[in-house]
């Protein structure tokens, strides 16, 4: 199944420089699409082994400000302003119908006790921001070690 995903630029590029970093260290190849597949894997495997939906859903709809809008009350009118202003990204990975539906099952247990449920496209966006906001703001040896590891233990073609 293809999925497009929509993300801000700059995610995008952070993640093509770490894919990088890494093919070089580990040399493998290694690109954007097998990051994401580590980490969506990694989040299933996580959402199974320590099942917490009220932890699961504040992952899948964590934003970091990305699309949302600022809105500003000035002399009796209203302004609404991109919380950040980024350019955005397409990219289209390819995933297995079983790994996909595994994901939509998430989701859907998700939107049977919330109500609500972001879909599989914006789940996988937002795995991938959360991801490059904790490499940004953490320990960047940390997190490239976690993707090291993830590849180690999925071993992807």
């Amino acid at each position: 199944i293809d999925i497009a995903l929509i993300i801000p630029s700059n995610v995008y590029f952070r993640t093509k420089l770490i894919c990088e970093y890494i093919e070089e260290k580990e040399d493998v190849a290694f690109d954007v699409s097998n990051f994401l597949m580590l980490i969506y894997l990694d989040f299933l495997n996580t959402s199974i082994e320590k099942y917490n939906p009220k932890v699961l859903y504040g992952i899948v709809n964590e934003t970091y400000g990305y699309g949302e809008t600022l809105i500003i009350h000035m002399n009796d009118k209203y302004y609404q302003e991109p919380k950040r202003q980024e350019k955005q990204s397409r990219i289209v990975i390819s995933i297995s119908k079983k790994d996909a539906q595994k994901g939509q099952l998430l989701l859907d247990e998700l939107k049977s006790i919330y109500g609500q449920a972001p879909s599989l496209e914006k789940m996988i966006s937002s795995l991938w921001m959360n991801f490059i906001e904790e490499y940004k703001s953490g320990n960047p040896k940390l997190t490239l070690t976690k993707i090291i590891s993830l590849l180690k233990k999925y071993e992807l073609d």
